[in-house]
């Protein structure tokens, strides 16, 4: 498994634990698969609306979740960028 699949990886989990916890029907998962494929930045601020929406949550378990799906987008962004240099 190379560094960026960990990352991706790490993306679709936090993402499917998201949408689970807020019974989004696969929408945020399926957010996530497009960032990873597709790196468009319209589907990488709809990942961000959700990202920021359930950030607000009051469930703290909601709020977790969304604060690890920001950080894994981070990351993968972020390994990503060095990756180009």
């Amino acid at each position: 498994m190379s560094i960026e699949n960990k990352y991706e990886e790490n993306l679709l989990d936090t993402a499917t634990n998201l949408d689970a916890v807020t019974h989004s029907k696969g929408r945020i998962h399926q957010c996530a698969t497009r960032v990873i494929k597709l790196s468009e930045r319209k589907d990488i601020v709809e990942l961000v609306v959700y990202i920021t929406k359930f950030g607000k949550s009051e469930d703290s378990r909601i709020r977790q979740i969304a604060i690890a799906l920001k950080d894994s987008l981070f990351m993968l962004h972020g390994i990503r960028s060095i990756e180009r240099i």
